[in-house]
């Protein structure tokens, strides 16, 4: 059965709200080859995963596989599998990034640091060690943990609706 995945469509619309051009692909409903393709030629700056227990066989093989194709990359992941299990996980896959609990402001706030800079990934990742709501991969293996990320509020909540093609 297919799990529709509703953190990155909920997390796109946010972001599309604040002007910020957003994909989902989803490997449910795209073919694989199709999101292979999507990240390789793309090499986003920015790969998120949502991890549901559901579909972890497979979250876990795209985070190794993107990974690969993308290693300039940023990899985040989060999700309520990613959140319940952060600390496994931050250590043992290939990301930079685990969100823990709602990713529309932490994942917002990366972007914006990212921006167009033109500066190294240790230096991005380090840049956001004040977000709060992650754990970061930082250089030589180091682990930052940053405070709780707060909740959104009414109105962005209805943002998270706003791109209602995501949802179709």
């Amino acid at each position: 059965p297919h799990n529709i995945a509703l953190g990155p469509r909920r997390i796109a619309s946010y972001l599309r709200c604040k002007g910020i051009d957003a994909a989902v692909v989803d490997y449910c409903i795209h073919k694989k080859e199709e999101y292979l393709d999507f990240i390789q030629h793309n090499q986003p700056p920015i790969i998120a995963f949502s991890i549901l227990y559901d579909t972890l066989e497979h979250d876990l093989q795209n985070i190794w596989q993107a990974r690969q194709l993308c290693p300039n990359s940023i990899i985040v992941i989060g999700g309520i599998e990613a959140t319940n299990n952060s600390e496994e996980y931050i250590e043992k896959l290939p990301i930079d990034v685990l969100v823990l609990g709602e990713g529309e402001i932490p994942t917002l706030t990366m972007i914006k640091r990212i921006g167009s800079k033109q500066i190294s990934k240790e230096e991005v990742l380090k840049s956001f060690s004040d977000i709060p709501g992650l754990k970061i991969r930082l250089a030589g293996g180091n682990i930052a943990r940053t405070g709780p990320a707060r909740l959104l509020t009414a109105e962005e909540s209805q943002e998270v609706f706003s791109a209602y093609e995501l949802y179709l």
